[in-house]
């Protein structure tokens, strides 16, 4: 998702595949966006009701705004 399409209070999915002993599987996260800097090009995020950090938009434009199926 691009950086100037979100607004605070949005939640967002990180979604990525992640190694279980000898198979992998697709696992979710949900992102809350707190706050925009467009001027540093940066987003702060609460990532699975953790304490809010700054990320940058290189990490935000990973995030998703629908969920992706999961597929066997």
């Amino acid at each position: 998702m691009k950086l100037e399409n979100m607004t605070a209070g949005m939640t967002l999915w990180d979604q990525r595949r992640v190694k279980r002993g000898c198979h992998s599987e697709l696992a979710t996260w949900v992102v809350r966006v707190l706050e925009i800097d467009l001027v540093k090009r940066q987003v702060r995020v609460s990532w699975n009701n953790n304490p809010a950090h700054w990320v940058s938009e290189r990490h935000v434009t990973r995030y998703r705004k629908n969920l992706k199926e999961k597929t066997v």
